[in-house]
């Protein structure tokens, strides 16, 4: 929904002082024009004022509300209006792109307008974004085109006048990169007591590292001249401070342009432009007019708790999910709304251009494996094997239950993605969607001490409350479900001693732990020794057969070596493992999937992270690879290959072509 307003008078001037009643044109999405008045008179600049106080006058804030509602009203944008209501009461997000080519404009808080039948501002609605944009302003394209997987989270921050949240910040972007699994190196992305040529020379592509894709800077705002700007530490040892202003931050930004996709101010004023008529605006506009895709800023003071609120929220739910910068920028939205204390939720502003759409993605994350096999860190892009998870834990579930060894031989062809099964989908369903042990051993060192670090400061209920979901999941507590621990491991040439990793691994007896055994078949293509082979089966037999309930065995295994496990006894007895293979309640069968689960396979990842097929792609794909005997690994190569060369946010049907041509 584009709300595009132009003034009538000095159109050439957008930065022209506006002195009591000016006329403003809208034009509609239907192509219409119409004119309106807006009069900058001394009530509505004290009113402006009064959004400035930490609890601002709620009669003020209605009357903004209503003044803003009939001057669109004149506009002509009453038939959005009735859409927006519409969609609010559906639940369809609506997004609101202010195109404005008037300074002063920017400075009004459109959110705060107001539906007349309930009085209600637009901007706390849960499903509405606002979003500004400069009239014929341009993003830099991508840099390259299209972008590699990945890029950096840089948080750059100041107290050089005075303390800031640093700790909470880190900690958020920390907790959200962890549960979404995305690289954060403390030592690496954080830039404390930033200045020019420190974020300069923090900017500087390096050959050994990804360029910086989101920058988050936490400093106070700062009054310069007729202005606003960002209070940082100085380069020069004699100055206790510097005052960054729009210029110098535009120059310092906009030659990254190509890659720095989103910068978050958070930094109170940072798209305030001052002054009216103050020629330079405000840090944000600068930045947005300089082709940065994406700035999140303050129009307003923005307040401690709420600022440490935003960021937890907002890099959580663009991460974790993963979710787009506008689902996250609304979630962080509706969560300062709920504290219902201050204005934040109103302050934030979100600059962004109705041209890129709704669903922009400054950080590329990779939804294909290629020939990997899924592990539980991508438990997200894991889809169309529900059948085949829910089977293999109803019949570990069942083993125990019985009273039988709980042991399990979950077979298929080569390329049928058994382990996927297992890995990808089966140990998130038993563990929750992320527990300790799925996070690399040096992110949960890095947060873990955060975590100590920042308790000794008592941060707020609210700030506590933001990271609750990184406290569980570093203390190995599963996020959803249930109270399970688990190892994986493969054979290789000693697989005694792989499997004493593997059960070192578990920390509470108390718990259900779970052994993997991937690839089994590595005991007859790795180990050279017989007696070693048997040793190791009857071991993983005797443990699933012990009266410790808590222990459960899985091995995955191809069904091309069933044979060969009548090679081996696990007991003495003379009981032969391929028995077991063969017994109903102790294996379980990964056959192909049927087209469905295939089609979700490659529709549902494209999804999660923004992308779209071209029209009959999903169709072609199954029609040509789908019927190929191992077809899921051959299918997730062909669409990573076809996600490689995706044209914007499109799979298209050439790239398929191209890649057709280079494998024949």
């Amino acid at each position: 929904m584009l709300f595009d307003i132009v003034r009538s008078h000095n159109a050439g001037d957008p930065h022209a002082l506006p002195r009591g009643r000016q006329e403003y044109i809208g034009h509609t999405a239907r192509g219409g024009v119409q004119t309106a008045t807006l009069d900058w008179d001394e009530e509505l600049l004290r009113d402006l004022a009064e959004l400035r106080r930490p609890q601002p006058d709620s009669v003020v804030l209605a009357r903004l509300g209503e003044r803003l509602r009939i001057f669109l009203s004149e506009l002509g944008f009453d038939e959005e209006k009735a859409r927006i209501a519409g969609d609010a009461m559906a639940g369809v997000r609506t997004t609101i792109t202010m195109q404005l080519a008037a300074a002063e404009l920017f400075i009004l808080p459109w959110e705060l307008y107001t539906l007349r039948v309930k009085g209600q501002a637009v901007g706390e609605l849960p499903h509405v974004l606002f979003r500004y944009c400069w009239k014929d302003s341009q993003t830099t394209p991508e840099s390259p085109n299209p972008r590699p997987e990945g890029g950096r989270i840089l948080f750059a921050w100041s107290a050089a006048r005075g303390s800031v949240p640093a700790r909470e910040h880190q900690l958020a972007i920390a907790q959200a990169a962890a549960l979404g699994h995305y690289p954060f190196v403390v030592e690496r992305d954080v830039l404390p007591n930033v200045s020019q040529e420190r974020l300069r020379a923090a900017l500087a592509p390096r050959k050994d590292e990804q360029p910086v894709a989101v920058l988050h800077i936490l400093c106070h705002g700062l009054k310069i001249g007729s202005t606003y700007g960002l209070a940082w530490d100085s380069d020069d040892p004699t100055a206790s401070f510097e005052g960054i202003d729009a210029r110098w931050l535009r120059q310092l930004l906009e030659p990254h342009a190509g890659h720095l996709r989103m910068v978050v101010l958070c930094a109170c004023d940072s798209s305030n432009s001052g002054e009216l008529g103050n020629r330079l605006g405000s840090l944000a506009e600068a930045l947005h007019r300089a082709g940065i895709a994406s700035v999140i800023a303050s129009r307003f003071p923005l307040s401690v708790d709420g600022s440490s609120v935003m960021a937890a929220t907002l890099f959580r739910t663009l991460l974790e999910q993963p979710a787009s910068l506008e689902t996250a920028f609304v979630a962080a939205r509706q969560r300062l709304l709920e504290e219902a204390r201050n204005l934040d939720w109103a302050s934030l502003q979100l600059f962004a251009r109705h041209q890129d759409a709704d669903d922009t993605r400054p950080l590329v994350i990779r939804p294909y494996r290629g020939l990997a096999a899924y592990q539980p860190a991508q438990q997200r892009f894991f889809w169309g094997r529900q059948r085949e998870i829910q089977e293999a834990i109803s019949d570990l579930e069942a083993l125990h239950q019985t009273g039988k060894p709980r042991f399990l031989v979950v077979a298929g062809a080569s390329g049928s993605g058994k382990s996927s099964v297992v890995l990808g989908g089966m140990l998130p369903a038993l563990t929750g969607a992320l527990t300790a042990e799925a996070l690399p051993e040096k992110y949960r060192t890095q947060v873990q001490s955060l975590l100590l670090e920042l308790g000794q400061d008592a941060p707020s209920l609210r700030v506590k409350d933001a990271l609750e979901g990184l406290r569980r999941a570093l203390n190995a507590a599963p996020q959803s479900q249930s109270d399970w621990e688990y190892a994986v491991m493969r054979p290789g040439n000693d697989p005694l001693a792989a499997l004493t990793g593997a059960l070192s691994q578990r920390r509470d007896q108390s718990r259900r732990f779970l052994l993997v055994v991937d690839q089994l078949e590595e005991i007859f293509t790795q180990t050279r020794s017989a007696a070693a082979r048997e040793a190791f089966i009857q071991e993983l037999w005797t443990r699933a057969s012990a009266p410790d309930p808590g222990l459960r065995v899985l091995l995955t295994m191809q069904v091309d070596f069933i044979g060969r496990c009548g090679e081996l006894t696990v007991d003495p007895a003379g009981l032969r493992l391929d028995r077991i293979a063969y017994d109903e309640d102790h294996r379980c069968f990964i056959v192909q999937p049927d087209p469905d689960p295939l089609r979700a396979a490659i529709v549902e990842p494209a999804h999660k992270v923004g992308l779209e097929l071209e029209a009959g792609l999903a169709e072609r794909i199954l029609l040509e690879v789908g019927k190929e005997p191992g077809a899921m690994p051959l299918l997730q190569d062909v669409l990573d290959a076809l996600w490689k060369r995706r044209e914007g946010r499109v799979l298209t049907q050439a790239a398929y072509d191209r890649s057709e041509e280079h494998t024949s």
